[in-house]
């Protein structure tokens, strides 16, 4: 397998829509999301969670948000990330991956209309998914499993609108654990 790594940060630093087919896609460090504010939108899809396969064999998280800005429209679906070998989705690999496929934390100042659809995420040695300012998102039909902090960590200003102060609308629906 080859390291295509440099060839999704590309794609995925286009914006738009990134289409991978099916197949393993070796990733070897972090993807940096871009900044989507003023109407630009992302979205990474697969073939399928049995069909294309992320596997993350880098140190750290492999979904990551931008350093600054605000990130609106993100959406991910049709795919696994795993930290496993293939052929073994749920074998968790805490000694190499000390992070979370999707780590949404210390970076840009909110996501938000994050959307997770139809996502395998397995073997992670932090969270599946963790954010700590996710507004507005949902997670649906995603399988989350063997990851060793817990799979989901929404956390702070994920609950509240930070100027009104009013329930956020994240909502998790269909989901496995």
């Amino acid at each position: 397998r080859h390291d295509d790594t440099v060839n999704l940060q590309a794609a995925v630093k286009a914006k738009g829509h990134v289409y991978l087919p099916a197949g393993f896609y070796v990733i070897t460090s972090p993807i940096t999301l871009p900044n989507t504010t003023g109407g630009d939108s992302l979205t990474i899809e697969g073939a399928g969670t049995g069909l294309t396969t992320i596997l993350y064999q880098g140190l750290g998280s492999c979904f990551v948000q931008p350093a600054t800005g605000t990130c609106d429209n993100w959406t991910f679906k049709n795919f696994s990330v795993t930290t496993s070998t293939p052929g073994n989705p749920f074998s968790v690999r805490p000694s190499v991956n000390r992070g979370s496929a999707f780590d949404f934390t210390g970076g840009a100042l909110a996501v938000n209309v994050a959307t997770f659809q139809n996502i395998l995420i397995a073997g992670w040695g932090r969270w599946g998914i963790i954010a700590d300012n996710m507004q507005g998102s949902w997670i649906q039909n995603c399988i989350i499993r063997a990851c060793n902090s817990g799979q989901i960590a929404l956390m702070a200003e994920d609950t509240i609108w930070p100027a009104s102060k009013e329930p956020n609308v994240c909502s998790i629906r269909d989901c496995q654990f």
